[in-house]
């Protein structure tokens, strides 16, 4: 076909009393119902039942109304990666984007049952059968500097992350802080015992004396092995902890 030939159709199509415009109107009729995909917005999230009421982030526009939202998405499966017997999890929070996707056929005897349903109702493509993806990001909630050479499992200011590497696996804080192995919590606790523990083996090497003196080198001794654990382990974790 030549392009006059298709510049022709095209007009034709455009034409108000053409058939193909009247075929045309129909079929857009029908397909303004049909929901495919549309980002959300979480409003809250039930986490005993891994649902959540999300907000289509796009609105829809009526003749005398204007552009008005979308009803409310209810009881809408969330999606969790799972991997047989492994399944990743996070918190959902209100606010987070995400993907509304809509199913062809109504979902709810699959979601009460499992396995191979019949549909409860003919509806399709309905924002009543609807799952959601979270971490699809509007342009202004992008994570910010998204690693191009690893996995990365992190929290969204990349603050604390797990990091595996082509040849390594690291566990810790943004670079020049200190890397959290067991959570800042735990590091804190560890440093409090041990300074504890060093304070007092060296108190009791100081107070051996007469019958006693024989003990002060090994108080001696314990206090400085906590002293170079306290040491090693603050240099360590300083760096990265690091499993090639």
């Amino acid at each position: 076909m030549d392009a006059a030939r298709f510049k022709e159709l095209q007009d034709d199509e455009q034409r108000e009393d053409s058939p193909d415009a009247g075929v045309r109107a129909v079929v857009e009729n029908e397909l303004v119902d049909v929901h495919t995909s549309l980002p959300g917005i979480v409003k809250s999230f039930d986490a005993a039942t891994q649902t959540a009421t999300v907000q289509p982030a796009i609105r829809r526009f009526f003749v005398g109304k204007g552009y008005v939202n979308l009803p409310l998405c209810v009881d809408v499966p969330v999606q969790f990666p799972r991997y047989g017997n492994f399944v990743i999890t996070g918190p959902v929070a209100a606010g987070d984007e995400g993907l509304l996707k809509f199913s062809e056929r109504a979902i709810d005897n699959w979601w009460s049952a499992g396995g191979v349903q019949d549909p409860c109702e003919p509806r399709m493509h309905d924002l009543s059968d609807s799952f959601f993806e979270p971490g699809y990001s509007s342009n202004g909630r992008v994570p910010a500097s998204i690693s191009t050479d690893a996995l990365e499992l992190r929290t969204l200011n990349g603050q604390t992350v797990f990091r595996l590497e082509a040849a390594a696996a690291i566990v810790g804080q943004a670079l020049g802080a200190e890397f959290a192995i067991k959570g800042q919590t735990h590091r804190a606790a560890d440093l409090a015992q041990n300074t504890i523990l060093i304070a007092q083996f060296t108190a009791l090497a100081a107070a051996a004396t007469g019958p006693l003196a024989p003990l002060a080198a090994a108080f001696t001794a314990i206090a400085a092995a906590f002293q170079q654990y306290e040491t090693a382990s603050a240099k360590f974790l300083a760096t990265k902890a690091k499993v090639a």
